[in-house]
């Protein structure tokens, strides 16, 4: 929270993105810790520094403008400063737009703080779908995310969304192939 961090649903782990407000131009660069928002129509969640960096702690929310600016490895620690982008190395992979799109993608269909819930609505998918798995998400209590789906790219995995969002209500693409 007093990091410069944020929450993307697919961007990978380690991410570099700077977001600029469109209300008053602040930007902020952060890294992508987490999975998030699941909430319809909002793209990134700032932590609570990133946020106050572009005066958004007032308002909550507000349109930004992602840029992604590079990538570093996946479970590297939060930096306490502004984040620069890496200088470019023969391990820096290449950001283009194929190579963040490509990967495996998944759709969380439920959050719940009671595992019960959540196991019910998996053994309920499983039925109809294949790779349906529980995962934890570490917080203050872990929540259990039922996610459905192991595809190649986010396409085929709005593809499911759509599917699923008729059959449960709730389907947001996620990124699977990295926690």
């Amino acid at each position: 929270m007093n990091q410069l961090t944020a929450a993307h649903r697919t961007l990978p782990f380690g991410s570099l993105v700077m977001v600029t407000s469109l209300t008053n131009n602040k930007s902020v660069s952060v890294r992508i810790t987490d999975r998030g928002p699941f909430v319809d129509g909002r793209i990134i969640d700032l932590s609570r520094e990133a946020a106050r960096r572009i005066d958004m702690i007032g308002p909550g929310i507000m349109q930004v403008k992602l840029e992604l600016t590079g990538m570093a490895e996946a479970r590297v620690k939060a930096p306490q400063e502004p984040v620069e982008a890496p200088e470019a190395h023969e391990e820096t992979p290449s950001l283009t737009p194929a190579a963040v799109d490509q990967g495996s993608f998944a759709v969380q269909v439920g959050v719940f703080n009671d595992k019960t819930r959540a196991e019910r609505l998996k053994a309920n998918l499983e039925k109809s779908y294949t790779n349906v798995d529980l995962v934890p998400r570490e917080a203050e209590h872990v929540q259990w995310r039922v996610v459905v789906g192991n595809l190649p790219t986010q396409e085929d995995a709005q593809t499911l969304a759509n599917m699923l969002r008729k059959r449960v209500g709730e389907a947001m693409v996620v990124r699977r192939d990295l926690p």
